[in-house]
Parts: C-alpha cells; sequence; structure tokens
C-alpha cells in the first residue's frame, strides 16, 4: 500500500493544516478501532450467553424429563452447533476487519512524528512468533470451537447407543 492510496493529497497541495488534519483523522480512526473491539467483545459475550443457555436447557430438559428427550437434545446441539459456526464467522471477520484498520493506522503514523502502533507491532515481532505473541483471535477461536465438539460429543453419546 503506498502513500498515495491512504493520502487523498500531500502536504503542498493540501496547504498548511495538512498534518494537523492527519493527526485529527488518526484520532478519530483510533476511536473507531476502540468501537469496533467493544463491538467485539459484545458480540463474544453475547454468543457466550447463547452457547451457555443452550447447554443450561439441554442438561433441563435432560434431567426433567429423565433421557426420554434425545430429539430435543439433538435440536439444541444443532441449534448450538450453527450459533457457534456463525460465532466462528464473526470473529475472522473482525479479525480482518481490525488487520486492514492497523494496516492504514501504519499508514497514517508514517505521516506523524512517532508511531507507536507500529513499533508496539514490532516490539510484538509482527505476529510471526507465537513465543513473544499470540493474536487473541487464536485464542478468541478455540472458545466457538470447543462448543461445537461439545455439541458433537453430547448427540454422538445420545444417539450411538442407538445405532450399536
Amino acid at each position: 500500500m503506498k502513500n498515495q492510496e491512504v493520502l487523498n493529497n500531500n502536504k503542498e497541495d493540501y496547504g498548511p493544516s495538512h498534518k494537523e488534519h492527519i493527526f485529527a483523522q488518526y484520532k478519530l480512526y483510533i476511536t473507531g478501532i476502540e468501537k469496533s473491539s467493544d463491538r467485539r467483545q459484545k458480540t463474544n459475550d453475547f454468543f457466550l450467553t447463547i452457547n451457555t443457555a443452550t447447554l443450561g436447557f439441554m442438561g433441563v430438559v435432560n434431567k426433567v424429563i429423565e433421557n426420554d428427550s434425545p430429539f430435543l437434545v439433538l435440536v439444541a446441539s444443532i441449534f448450538g452447533i450453527i450459533l457457534s459456526i456463525i460465532w466462528y464467522r464473526l470473529i475472522n471477520a473482525y479479525r480482518n476487519i481490525n488487520r486492514g484498520k492497523y494496516k492504514i493506522i501504519h499508514k497514517l503514523e508514517e505521516q506523524l512524528p512517532t508511531a507507536p502502533y507500529k513499533i508496539e507491532w514490532d516490539i510484538l515481532g509482527n505476529g510471526k512468533d507465537k513465543k513473544i505473541y499470540t493474536p487473541i483471535t487464536c485464542v478468541e477461536i478455540g472458545v466457538p470451537v470447543m462448543f461445537t465438539i461439545l455439541y458433537l460429543i453430547i448427540v454422538s453419546v445420545i444417539y450411538l447407543p442407538y445405532f450399536l
């Protein structure tokens, strides 16, 4: 990505407020990243709550109906698996959005006196060495995967005896 792709005008064409306006846009963009992170956390909270409630529902149904509810457990498991797949995809979408946002931040920082986000990324090895830095997405994505595995185990335990 070249500066021309981030900057619409060079300093000479823009005028004396060029640096000030770049900094103002930089601050605004940082605020947007923070809001995106907040939305991401709320999304994770939502899916964690729904999956936990689904598992709780399955436990209550199984206890109250005393193992005569394999169909309800199957439906709840399918619902949970679908939710987990959607959650997984949303986490990937947020990761891709953040990658793009940080590339733009790094380009804007080239026009500013300091580049704290670029320096931080360099210190963290640009995400290439897991001993230095493991992206949160790697941890985050494990949660819907684990829920999916749990739902599959539940369905297997309930339905496997029918096939044996």
